[in-house]
């Protein structure tokens, strides 16, 4: 049980410490669209411009989250559950007792969960194509042009 906690441990701490390296750059969720000073920036301003593309990135955020957030919840949990009755066979097969299969059953799928966030740290961490899709197309609706994103 000692190895399971240790190992629990690491599996949390590399998932930490991924998701705070694969947060920044032009690629990341944290990006914002860099705007071209075209005729409406000009005439709304920067401020005003800018209040346009929150809008346009709330708007986004909303609309493509809960997708995105359901097929990483069900990744999860299947493949904490696969990891799990895989984990129990092999300990009773092995010739183990129940307690021993249930224990790793339960470090099993905890790994596995812990492997998966940090997978999804870096996926996480880049853009999702369809948010930001949706950002240039409002964006551009309203007059403004997006050149790149930073």
């Amino acid at each position: 049980m000692k190895t399971q906690s240790i190992a629990l441990l690491l599996a949390f701490s590399s998932a930490a410490l991924f998701t705070g390296c694969a947060t920044t750059g032009p690629s990341s969720t944290q990006a914002r669209p860099v705007l071209y000073p075209n005729a409406t920036y000009t005439r709304l301003g920067e401020a005003q411009a800018k209040a346009t593309v929150d809008t346009c990135m709330s708007m986004a955020s909303q609309a493509v989250s809960a997708e995105a957030h359901s097929d990483t919840s069900r990744r999860v949990g299947q493949a904490a559950a696969t990891t799990a009755v895989a984990a129990a066979v092999g300990t009773l097969v092995g010739g183990g007792n129940a307690r021993a299969a249930a224990q790793n059953a339960a470090g099993g799928a905890a790994v596995t969960s812990a492997t998966i966030a940090t997978a999804g740290a870096f996926e996480g961490g880049k853009a999702n194509p369809t948010h930001r899709a949706f950002v240039q197309r409002c964006v551009t609706e309203k007059g403004l042009e997006i050149i790149g994103w930073q």
